[in-house]
């Protein structure tokens, strides 16, 4: 049973980044949003309602490790990675891997059921 909790956590963190402003609402809170560029953010949702934080970041500051922080499958392998380096478990990889990703796409599949999409 213990197994399933890093996937899961992995996967609601995946979920709060990739499909909610969860982010951009707690650095603005925090007053970080300076160093997050979240003004900029603002004012270029004003033109365009549609942009997230992820297509704002991919659009102004794409570089590599933009590209990996808004894949959710890359995020996820490096997640998972980090977690077998800590628990020192590489034998757990795929399959801390693949649960991350069954849980994440399901909560996604289950949310927009939910909300009609």
């Amino acid at each position: 049973m213990e197994i399933l909790y890093l996937p899961i956590a992995f996967a609601c963190i995946l979920y709060l980044w990739h499909n909610t402003e969860v982010f951009v609402e707690y650095v603005s809170l925090f007053g970080l949003g300076k160093f997050f560029h979240i003004k900029d953010y603002k004012e270029e949702q004003e033109v365009n309602p549609l942009m997230d934080y992820e297509t704002f970041l991919l659009t102004n500051h794409n570089n590599f490790l933009v590209r990996l922080i808004t894949c959710p499958i890359c995020l996820s392998v490096w997640f998972n990675i980090f977690a077998c380096l800590v628990h020192k478990n590489f034998e757990a990889f795929f399959l801390l891997l693949w649960l991350t990703w069954l849980f994440y796409f399901s909560i996604k599949v289950i949310i927009n059921k939910s909300n009609g999409d």
